[in-house]
């Protein structure tokens, strides 16, 4: 059986349609105080789920009774209420992984992030990288996936953060907001595409691999922007580029002032950066990534 943890984020509710409708057996994993809102999208598509607290090993052990395969979702871009990014990341992987090994887990699927680093600027990168990190050093067999910025929403209430925050902004405002230049580079990334290759991760053939994902379409970050204004019918709107330090400083005084800042200092470092795969997606994931950002606009929002 699979444990999927996270289950009600926004991969979760894809992956768990996807699942049921290819009639495999799963149980998922989310935390105590998960939203009624959630939990509802669950109960809609019949997902079999329990509430734990992924700090805490023995719960997280008595959730993994009978699960073989663990894929790994927790994780945000965005630093939770209180809660620190090594915490979600690195602590709640630790936890999982003492869980996982009483129980003779037989595999576990981690889906990172492209770019992650343990010398990485952003606490995203690294944190991500610590949480891989320790994976590698469990002695579980594992995949590890690092996709690029992904996008598209078919189930649930749920959107890609990133996408999700800059269209409201894109929306609200009278411009078409960047940070930096706008020419950083990403390869967008599916969240179906994403779905199959998590899939096709469960193979027992593949062990100890990481794995980089990004979608068939590099494009600038400028260009990423203008696609999701015109899906969000603003397309007439002026693009305004934020110089970084400037953005920096917005990003600083939303952090402070909301719970749910369009923007984070930890996102602001990663303007500057292209996001773009170093080699060719690993066979057998090449096959499955098939759909570019500017060909699924009626599923980007």
């Amino acid at each position: 059986m699979i444990g999927i943890t996270g289950l009600s984020g926004y991969i979760g509710i894809h992956l768990a349609n996807f699942l049921k409708e290819n009639k495999k057996d799963f149980i998922g994993l989310i935390k105590k105080n998960t939203a009624d809102r959630d939990i509802e999208v669950l109960t809609d598509c019949g997902a079999a789920y329990c509430l734990v607290d992924f700090l805490d090993a023995e719960s997280v052990y008595n959730a993994l009774d009978g699960v073989t395969t663990i894929v790994h979702l927790v994780g945000s871009i965005y630093k939770p209420k209180n809660m620190s990014l090594h915490t979600l990341h690195a602590d709640v992987t630790t936890t999982l992984l003492e869980a996982a090994k009483k129980r003779g887990v037989k595999k576990i699927i981690y889906i990172s992030a492209l770019g992650s680093s343990l010398e990485a600027a952003s606490s995203y990168h690294k944190t991500k990288a610590e949480a891989e990190s320790a994976i590698k050093q469990s002695g579980i067999p594992y995949v590890i996936l690092e996709p690029s910025l992904i996008f598209g929403k078919l189930y649930g209430h749920r959107n890609s953060k990133i996408v999700a925050r800059m269209a409201d902004s894109i929306t609200r405002l009278p411009f078409i907001p960047v940070v930096g230049s706008g020419k950083n580079k990403l390869q967008p990334l599916y969240i179906m595409d994403l779905v199959e290759c998590i899939y096709a991760s469960i193979d027992p053939s593949i062990k100890k691999a990481t794995i980089e994902l990004g979608g068939p379409q590099v494009m600038t970050m400028e260009e990423i922007a203008s696609t999701i204004a015109g899906a969000a019918g603003c397309a007439e709107k002026n693009i305004v580029r934020l110089p970084l330090p400037v953005a920096s400083v917005l990003a600083a005084l939303m952090e402070k002032f909301s719970e749910q800042p369009k923007i984070t200092r930890d996102q602001v470092k990663m303007a500057g950066k292209d996001n773009i795969c170093s080699v060719p997606v690993k066979t057998p994931f090449k096959e499955l990534i098939t759909t570019s950002m500017t060909d699924a606009l009626t599923s980007l929002l």
